[in-house]
């Protein structure tokens, strides 16, 4: 079931919670990338509340921090 944040925005927890709520969703495609959200780049929970947070895929956030491992 998808979460509220702190600006009022639903955070899903997963694929079909996104796909559920998806017209009330702020990002429909990553800032980033441009890919829509799908299974292929956003793989766990944190991952697709994150989507909703920073407009950026997984995949893409990730690779933000990648130089920092």
């Amino acid at each position: 079931m998808a979460s509220v944040g702190l600006r009022g925005n639903l955070l899903p927890d997963s694929e079909a919670d996104f796909a559920d709520n998806y017209d009330a969703m702020k990002f429909k495609h990553c800032m980033n990338c441009s890919k829509g959200f799908t299974p292929e780049n956003v793989q766990s929970r944190l991952g697709w509340r994150e989507t909703q947070l920073s407009g950026f895929c997984e995949t893409c956030f990730d690779g933000l921090f990648k130089d920092d491992e």
